[in-house]
């Protein structure tokens, strides 16, 4: 923490962020950085999906008390949700191997947006950013600017069809 709060005064970061660590040592190094009047994490970046929900029960509570935003990656499984056209088609990744868990999150997701009237990826997006508003998904600026309009029409009930996606 005492080089990453140099580099900071030096001007070579403005923010400190930290991905994919425990949250207890992300709690454990903020505190010690506030002990010593250092600067803090201030950002979490983490995969977070809709089947993955083990980020919402430890990074999401401490993100929430340390004060912290949030920034995830793997909403859209790194690729691997998609309709069986979007399979069919030569656009996009194709990737050779998807795994059957993923398969599955992919027809309960296409049918969750079916419910709502809109696309798969807005209901992945929004099943793993619903529990922290400041959370932003996407994988370029097209993904997260793509997700923004839909956000008010696709809301899901905590509960529900998300419980029907597990790992």
């Amino acid at each position: 923490m005492r080089i990453l709060n140099t580099l900071a005064d030096q001007g070579k970061m403005l923010n400190l962020g930290v991905s994919d660590t425990s949250a207890w040592i992300v709690s454990k190094a903020n505190q010690y950085a506030r002990d010593l009047g250092l600067r803090h994490f201030v950002v979490y970046r983490g995969r977070w999906n809709a089947p993955n929900k083990d980020f919402e029960r430890d990074i999401i509570p401490m993100c929430k008390a340390e004060g912290m935003g949030v920034v995830s990656w793997g909403a859209l499984g790194s690729g691997n949700y998609k309709t069986e056209d979007q399979r069919q088609s030569s656009g996009g990744r194709n990737l050779p191997d998807i795994p059957e868990a993923d398969l599955a999150v992919s027809k309960v997701l296409g049918e969750m947006a079916k419910e709502k009237g809109t696309v798969m990826t807005s209901v992945a997006c929004e099943s793993s950013s619903r529990p922290h508003p400041y959370n932003r998904n996407g994988r370029s600026l097209h993904q997260s600017l793509a997700y923004v309009p839909s956000q008010d029409s696709v809301r899901l009930s905590s509960g529900g069809r998300t419980q029907d996606i597990a790992p």
